[in-house]
């Protein structure tokens, strides 16, 4: 195996032989995601620069077997493709641009360096999806489950918060609500899910693109994605909220019967979700 993190890349930063850090190699390796840091992989820091104007922005998502993921229902692959998704969702709802992740992946001594290889193809290919690179990471020994944290890093001339909805606002959402969740219901189960509820819940798509465009042609105040906690227990499809609002204290109570629910059942194709709802004043503390 080359000895350079970054398969042997001239900037690459040549590591000494030793467990730790030939598991490096094969995640990062594996991944094949273009660089942002002007310093090579293998260095102690990435060093980003930013475009004129623009302010960084830094998320992290943590996905731990067995409760965000079940190495029984998927592959390695899918599951290295999913946490980086979750990450770049975080940027997403701030209407930034991806600039990279830091990823640190944490498996059990039974699971070898194919495994990490197979983590990291997901995730280089989730990178490569939406234009974004592996800025570095760290690896260790787990006692039990598989851990994998992922750190988004962004850019963003102006940052669309989540905190501002008003009454009156229209709430929109991208893609079709329930596809995923649909999956996580049938899968817990022991059924197997519908095409279209595997392919949301495997190859999750950040609205990255959607979330620029719309920021860069409306006056959207805020943004979440739908998911707030991405467990198993509690899964929610990983798709933008958007709010046009203009001060924070409100929450919003959807119209149900503006809401189209996946047809699961019938196999037919899902609708894509176009929702209005109401915004309320927050209740007041008790």
């Amino acid at each position: 195996m080359n000895e350079h993190v970054g398969g042997g890349r001239p900037d690459a930063i040549r590591l000494a032989r030793s467990p730790e850090f030939d598991q490096i190699r094969a995640l990062v390796a594996a991944a094949q995601a273009a660089r942002a840091s002007t310093v090579p992989l293998g260095d102690d820091a990435a060093v980003l620069e930013l475009a004129s104007g623009e302010s960084v922005v830094v998320s992290t998502d943590i996905a731990v077997e067995d409760v965000h993921f079940r190495r029984a229902w998927t592959t390695w692959e899918v599951i290295g493709y999913r946490a980086v998704a979750a990450a770049l969702s975080d940027l997403a709802a701030m209407a930034a641009r991806p600039i990279g992740v830091l990823t640190s992946v944490a498996v059990p001594p039974e699971l070898g360096e194919e495994i990490l290889a197979s983590i990291g193809a997901g995730m280089g290919q989730c990178l490569r999806e939406h234009d974004g690179a592996l800025l570095g990471g760290d690896t260790s020994g787990s006692p039990g489950p598989v851990v994998i944290d992922v750190t988004s890093i962004g850019g963003v001339h102006r940052a669309v918060r989540r905190d501002g909805a008003v009454p009156g606002d229209e709430l929109w959402v991208t893609g079709t609500l329930g596809a995923a969740a649909a999956a996580v219901f049938d899968m817990s189960r022991s059924l197997e899910p519908d095409p279209a509820a595997r392919r949301a819940f495997e190859t999750p798509r950040p609205r990255l693109v959607e979330a620029r465009w719309l920021a860069e042609r409306l006056p959207l105040h805020a943004m979440i994605p739908t998911d707030s906690s991405g467990t198993l227990r509690t899964w929610r499809p990983r798709q933008a909220f958007v709010w046009r609002s203009t001060s924070s204290g409100f929450r919003w109570r959807p119209r149900s019967s503006h809401i189209r629910c996946p047809r699961w059942a019938s196999g037919s194709p899902w609708p894509a979700v176009r929702t209005t709802s109401s915004c309320l004043p927050r209740p007041p503390a008790v």
